[in-house]
């Protein structure tokens, strides 16, 4: 990660003291080492300077958010993956597809 990069996230961040968010113009690298950054901050706002040690870890995986029962994810995750052709296929049928989707499913005539 580089020091640009660093200086992006941290602007995420607000001032402990008046809740204002840091620029990047506000945020030094000092140093680097590893996984472990020292930065010092200056708040714009209420001038209040901090030196921060920030350590970066990856994220743990997440299990999936879904409403399907395990037997439908054991399902559709043994399926074969979209073809090219499928997604052409789909992409021609939404070029002509009006919006209803009622007769679409059901294979009633638009009316």
């Amino acid at each position: 990660m580089d020091e640009q990069l660093m200086q992006r996230l941290m602007t995420n961040l607000k001032c402990r003291r008046c809740s204002s968010h840091y620029r990047s113009c506000d945020i030094k690298v000092l140093g680097q080492r590893e996984k472990m950054w020292l930065l010092n901050v200056h708040c714009p706002q209420c001038q209040k300077e901090v030196l921060l040690a920030v350590s970066l870890k990856p994220l743990a995986a997440r299990k999936p958010v879904t409403d399907l029962n395990p037997n439908e994810v054991r399902h559709h995750t043994q399926l074969p993956p979209v073809s090219p052709d499928e997604v052409l296929d789909l992409h021609l049928f939404l070029r002509s597809f009006n919006g209803d989707f009622s007769s679409t499913f059901t294979g009633d005539p638009p009316a």
